[in-house]
């Protein structure tokens, strides 16, 4: 056996000692997360030769076996539903609310701008300048 060889052996058990860790913690099984988990670069296992083969192939038929095997919790999806429901509605709400704001802050601006327009009618009734100051009477009485 060559170094060539020996190194591929290695790497195909490094390999599959990797997909059999995987496969008991019960994590997502992949060729990238089989390579990560040896240490191997990424694509190691796609070099042409008969031993990376056999690995490629247990993992899709790894991957295979186990697709659509997850149970379904009925539980956890009712809950699941209630709260988008929840949130959905909370959402919709603060919707319109900020609508009426928006509403709110349209008109205040509108009467801001009346109010500059009356000031300034004022203004040039009583011949003040811009800069002088126009003393206010109202407000808190004695």
């Amino acid at each position: 056996m060559t170094n060539e060889q020996s190194g591929v052996k290695k790497t195909q058990a490094r390999a599959e000692q990797a997909l059999r860790e995987l496969m008991l913690s019960g994590r997502r099984t992949s060729q990238y997360a089989v390579e990560k988990r040896a240490g191997l670069a990424n694509g190691t296992l796609n070099y042409n030769c008969p031993e990376y083969r056999q690995v490629r192939e247990a993992i899709r038929s790894l991957k295979k076996t186990c697709q659509g095997t997850a149970p379904v919790d009925e539980q956890g999806i009712e809950q699941q539903i209630k709260l988008k429901e929840k949130y959905r509605r909370q959402r919709n709400e603060l919707r319109e609310e900020i609508k009426k704001m928006m509403a709110e802050n349209v008109e205040l601006l509108h009467n801001l701008i009346l109010l500059q327009q009356y000031v300034r009618e004022l203004e040039r009734n009583t011949g003040r300048e811009k800069g002088d100051v126009i003393p206010f009477s109202g407000g808190v009485r004695d």
